[in-house]
């Protein structure tokens, strides 16, 4: 009984870890499409992003991901994508891409 509680708790800290995973990608995806001019979803990705960086605030890498998510915001409402939000999608998908790797 024990046993059967241990797995499926680790199988729903997987789901989520995915979950995080794939949203992340489809956030990176989203600032690139920025760049030409479609917006897919930005406002509730950034809003994703800034919120998950608060609620993790004390590691660097969900710093990361607010200022990820306030670079979106900022390419939302005035339009221009710099070339630091590369970087931001760089960190996005790769990120994403990693929480789909089982580590054990």
């Amino acid at each position: 009984m024990l046993k059967r509680f241990i797995i499926v708790v680790k199988e729903r800290k997987l789901m989520i870890i995915y979950l995080f995973g794939l949203l992340d990608i489809l956030a990176g995806i989203s600032l690139l499409l920025l760049k030409f001019n479609v917006d897919f979803y930005g406002l509730f990705f950034a809003i994703y992003l800034i919120i998950k960086g608060i609620v993790f605030i004390r590691y660097l890498a969900s710093i990361a991901d607010m200022v990820a998510g306030l670079m979106l915001l900022y390419a939302i409402y005035t339009g221009h994508f710099a070339i630091i939000n590369y970087a931001a999608i760089i960190w996005l998908v790769q990120k994403g891409s990693f929480s789909f790797m089982k580590v054990f």
